[in-house]
């Protein structure tokens, strides 16, 4: 499923897809990149704790992020939150922010962060070298993103062979 997302072209004769499609196609990504990512049974708090995904500041997912609310991940109901500041972050296990809101984070939550075993997801460059896990980017024509393997590990998060292998680049920072 994620190789046929990304081999999919996002442009054409009219130019790029239309800013909800993309958005679709982004949501349906970290669905499906949560499958292939391993978390720590602490990273969820309880045994019945939902698997969180959540964008922190504005939410260009629209109302897409609503199409996996109640599907379920690694054997938990999905919940979707979106927290409009840093202030208002609580716990999640995808985080979907910019690379100042991270640098906020990593200031003000630096231990929920690495504690809470969160795979933090943007699409503005340079959030992978700046202590992202995830960069969502186009190349050429198509959906693409670069793995921070180091910035995984420092959180406790385990990314599957077969993810890095769809990655178009696999980085190793040594600092958060």
């Amino acid at each position: 499923m994620i190789a046929l997302l990304l081999f999919y072209p996002y442009s054409g004769a009219a130019g790029r897809l239309d800013e909800a499609d993309e958005y679709q196609a982004k949501t349906a990504l970290l669905y499906n990149f949560a499958k292939l990512v391993t978390w720590p049974e602490d990273a969820f708090g309880a045994a019945d704790a939902p698997f969180v995904f959540a964008i922190l500041g504005s939410n260009p997912f629209g109302r897409s992020m609503q199409l996996i609310e109640g599907k379920r991940m690694h054997g938990r109901p999905i919940e979707v939150r979106h927290y409009p500041t840093v202030a208002d972050f609580k716990s999640c296990q995808v985080l979907f922010c910019s690379p100042k809101d991270l640098q906020k984070l990593k200031d003000q939550h630096p231990e929920q962060l690495r504690q809470g075993h969160v795979l933090t997801v943007g699409q503005k460059d340079p959030f992978a070298h700046n202590g992202g896990i995830l960069y969502l980017t186009f190349a050429e024509d198509h959906l693409a993103f670069v793995i921070n393997l180091g910035a995984a590990r420092r959180t406790g998060l385990d990314i599957s062979a077969s993810l890095l292998s769809l990655a178009l680049d696999v980085i190793e920072t040594d600092e958060d």
